[in-house]
């Protein structure tokens, strides 16, 4: 059995949400910080710096040299952790020399990365439920393991929407569901008192 992780973290906004206990574990573990006025935003878009700060902060990726993207100049607060994803193989560019570290993520590129960390392992065989996920896609066999891994699911029974832009607790929650959802003392739930309940 796994042992609970007690802490407590001062997020305002997060009672009652239903990400509650993965963002608490993350936090706790220093894989993703607050917005500076403490509170969490969980319905904030996660942007492809952002993303790849957060990855680097929950695998400890090694330092590394530039990867040479064109829009990624020394010295900005995500060039370290864009280097060091894209370095690791986390995350690939936009094809034409650019990171577009702006852009905001989406579901299909979430599934990509935890599927690539994972080994990118044969998905044959397995449940393929959804309709906008075909085969040949780029991100066709992240989603089906994902999905079979119980790591994400569908915005309906038939549909996975992978270009969905991805909110920062729908993040959290992957990233949490692939870590083994590890236990957390539920008394550090308390005292969160102004957000609303996300589904995922």
């Amino acid at each position: 059995m796994r042992d609970p992780v007690t802490f407590r973290k001062n997020l305002p906004d997060v009672a009652g949400l239903s990400e509650s206990e993965a963002i608490h574990v993350l936090a706790h573990r220093g894989i993703l910080n607050g917005m500076g006025d403490g509170s969490f935003q969980p319905r904030g878009l996660l942007n492809r710096a952002q993303f790849c700060a957060m990855v680097v902060r929950g695998l400890g990726l090694p330092a590394a040299s530039s990867a040479g993207f064109t829009d990624v100049p020394a010295g900005q607060w995500y060039t370290d952790p864009i280097n060091r994803a894209a370095t690791f193989g986390a995350v690939n560019g936009m094809g034409n020399g650019t990171f577009e570290p702006g852009t905001d993520t989406n579901r299909a590129m979430m599934a990509v990365l935890l599927y690539r960390l994972a080994g990118s392992p044969s998905v044959e065989g397995q449940t393929e439920p959804f309709t906008d996920v075909e085969a040949g896609q780029w991100f066709y066999e992240a989603v089906v393991w994902a999905y079979n891994e119980g790591i994400v699911n569908g915005m309906s029974a038939t549909t996975f929407a992978p270009g969905m832009k991805i909110n920062r607790a729908q993040m959290v929650t992957m990233m949490y569901r692939y870590a083994g959802s590890p236990d957390v003392d539920a008394s550090v739930l308390e005292g969160y008192t102004d957000a609303d309940t996300l589904g995922f």
